[in-house]
């Protein structure tokens, strides 16, 4: 896998653990890997096999080249694929090069990378995705994904508000007609 994904091993290294390299049924664990687990990244798209490194891991969405089945519509049945500038692996390989940089060259003169945690790297990057946003939600399910993704959330309007996440059902509600409104996005 790691040489189909990174052919001139500038990002891996060969580095990649798949789901047959693990030791448990049901969860994945860093187990296989020789390592520390303050410098390792996790990239999956199934979040909960990774409970204990939730801090490691790097959610994403399923990247679907193949057909899994017949009746599966994978990018190459569809004769497409991402661009490099766009999709799931161009955000992912961003979010990457920034951890990568953060963690190695953003240094202030340190160079004991023993000492260092790719996880508090990761929590800053986290932070940066909805920073500077401002969120009033209808029902606070999210509210907490969001806030952990540096979103200043809240249950009400006013100005300040940015963005409205409300549920998308055929009867408009009163923070969604307030979102249209307001020109808030929804």
């Amino acid at each position: 896998m790691a040489k189909l994904l990174d052919p001139k091993r500038e990002y891996f290294i060969g580095r990649v653990i798949s789901r047959d390299d693990r030791t448990q049924k049901e969860q994945k664990d860093l187990d296989v890997i020789l390592g520390q687990e303050s410098a390792v990244v996790i990239l999956d798209d199934t979040e909960n096999v990774w409970m204990k490194y939730k801090d490691n891991l790097i959610p994403m969405e399923s990247y679907d080249f193949f057909a899994l089945h017949q009746f599966h519509k994978s990018l190459s049945r569809l004769k497409s694929d991402e661009t490099e500038l766009d999709g799931t692996l161009a955000c992912v390989l961003e979010a990457l090069k920034r951890i990568h940089h953060m963690f190695f060259d953003e240094t202030d003169g340190n160079l004991d990378f023993a000492s260092r945690d790719i996880r508090q790297v990761m929590e800053t990057v986290r932070k940066e995705v909805l920073k500077g946003c401002k969120i009033v939600f209808e029902y606070d399910y999210l509210l907490n994904m969001a806030e952990e993704l540096g979103a200043t959330c809240s249950m009400e309007t006013d100005p300040s508000v940015t963005h409205v996440a409300s549920i998308d059902d055929e009867d408009e509600t009163e923070m969604s007609s307030w979102a249209v409104k307001e020109h808030k996005l929804l």
